[in-house]
């Protein structure tokens, strides 16, 4: 292939790219803020998406319906349900008190020992495992 055929190639390798990265920023952004509100236990994750990189500062709420939610970060629902989020998702911390860790002990030796047997030549050999 000739220089100007992998110049040629190149540009259009990284225009798709930046019109793909586009359209999904696009597809994927609050352009507006709405004042829905949903019971809180309909909700599995939220993210924040904030200026510039954004049109605008939102909240992205994401329902167990897979819709998604834009709301004002600054909303009193926002707020208590990014609150929820957190402490639903949050790690269970385990006290020592509480709950115990089940241990099987397992044996010192585990390997299997040489055993010995008499062969009909009158011979003893030894064989592994038997």
């Amino acid at each position: 292939m000739n220089m100007l055929m992998q110049l040629y190639l190149f540009t259009f390798k990284i225009d798709f790219l930046i019109s793909t990265v586009d359209d999904v920023v696009k597809r994927s952004a609050c352009l507006t803020t709405t004042d829905t509100k949903v019971p809180q236990r309909n909700l599995v994750s939220y993210t924040y998406q904030r200026k510039p990189l954004f049109p605008v500062n939102a909240v992205r709420f994401l329902t167990i319906k897979r819709k998604v939610i834009c709301s004002d970060p600054s909303s009193p629902w926002a707020k208590r349900s990014i609150k929820y989020l957190d402490a639903k998702n949050k790690p269970q911390s385990v006290s020592n008190n509480t709950a115990r860790q089940s241990v099987t002990p397992v044996p010192v030796n585990t390997s299997t020992p040489n055993r010995t047997r008499y062969c009909s030549e009158n011979r003893w050999t030894t064989v592994m495992g038997i």
